[in-house]
């Protein structure tokens, strides 16, 4: 099963791209709004509007709407809330922050989960628990270079609760 904050980034990312590519610069919407909408919308609505969208993109939308309306409430706010904090970013931060997330996806599976874990410990903690925990020996012999990268790279670019 997938992380729900593996998830909630995916999801926030496919959007932010499917949004970006679907409708021209004066009409794109945030793509939580778009979410929001499309979620609200009755079946021939949303088929209406999803219609509009190139095959592709359209199918990567419907699997993303799906997960989304998997999720709780409390969940779809984290999402919103990351997504905000995410669109703060500078764009080329932005753009880092995507390709570590490519990075990640390309661990085995069964190490995601274990980095993941990792991830949301380092995110909670304050900046000197944090530095102490990416010094310390049991955190470099438990995770490969990739790994410690990743976790580094995410923790540094998406700290914890503001």
């Amino acid at each position: 099963m997938t992380p729900k904050w593996i998830l909630c980034l995916a999801v926030t990312l496919a959007l932010a791209a499917v949004e970006l590519r679907a409708q021209p610069p004066a009409r794109r919407a945030p793509p939580q709004r778009m979410l929001e909408r499309l979620s609200r919308m009755t079946p021939q609505q949303r088929e209406r509007a999803l219609s509009r969208l190139p095959e592709p993109r359209r199918r990567l939308l419907e699997e993303r709407l799906r997960r989304y309306e998997s999720l709780s409430p409390e969940d779809r706010r984290m999402l919103f809330e990351r997504y905000r904090r995410f669109r703060r970013l500078a764009p080329e931060r932005q753009e880092e922050v995507r390709a570590v997330f490519r990075r990640f996806r390309e661990l085995p599976p069964a190490r995601r989960p274990v980095v993941q874990r990792e991830l949301r410990q380092l995110r909670r903690m304050n900046e000197e628990d944090r530095r102490a925990r990416l010094a310390s020996q049991e955190y470099r012999s438990s995770y490969s270079p990739e790994e410690r990268r990743i976790l580094e790279e995410f923790s540094a670019a998406l700290p914890g609760p503001e």
